[in-house]
């Protein structure tokens, strides 16, 4: 009786130090920075469920989008920090219907949802497609742009992720003036570059 109270006892002081002692952390493989870094890179700085999804795509490796981006702050500054005296590059503000419609793509699981606003008149489309690429970004631009924004805008404004470049940023031309590419997460906030088409 006494032995199976000191054995009880003896779990129990191991089991509450095993808590209370220090845990350590895991590491995260090198082979899987490099990639997270390269795909950062690669679909010009793209947020962290895209990287996600491109780590499954590309390499079939689930990795959760918290250590992605605990990955990313390694080697970039995700959030800039406001300088007040810093001059900034003038960024495209509407002030009326079609001057500026923002695109960007929202991932839920297998399904990804195409999304368009006009940022004056708050005017939204979305399209689902089953994959994220180009041709998927083309269609959706000829959905919405007849259905919803009268076939044109001065700017329409993305990140630089891979289903808008090729196939959507040719066919962008015929129905805008300017594809501007933002930085992902900072739209309007924040200044980056613009690719003009036509003269």
């Amino acid at each position: 009786m006494v032995a199976g109270h000191s054995d009880l006892q003896g779990f129990l002081d191991h089991y509450q130090h095993a808590k209370t002692g220090s845990r350590q952390k895991r590491k995260i493989d090198a082979i899987l920075k490099r990639r997270i870094w390269g795909i950062r890179e690669k679909y010009h700085q793209c947020c962290g469920q895209k990287i996600q999804y491109f780590l499954q795509k590309e390499y079939d490796m689930q990795v959760s989008v918290t250590t992605i981006y605990k990955v990313l702050s390694e080697k970039y500054q995700l959030r800039s920090k406001w300088q007040k005296n810093k001059s900034r590059i003038p960024v495209p503000v509407a002030k009326s219907a079609r001057q500026v419609l923002q695109m960007d793509t929202v991932l839920f699981g297998d399904v990804f949802a195409f999304t368009a606003e006009d940022m004056f008149t708050k005017e939204c489309d979305v399209l689902l497609r089953s994959s994220l690429e180009a041709v998927d970004g083309k269609a959706f631009l000829d959905r919405c742009m007849p259905r919803c924004f009268d076939n044109f805008a001065e700017i329409i404004q993305t990140d630089g992720s891979s289903e808008f470049k090729g196939a959507f940023s040719e066919t962008a031309s015929a129905y805008c003036h300017r594809h501007r590419i933002a930085p992902p997460m900072k739209k309007l906030e924040e200044p980056s570059y613009f690719i003009f088409i036509g003269g």
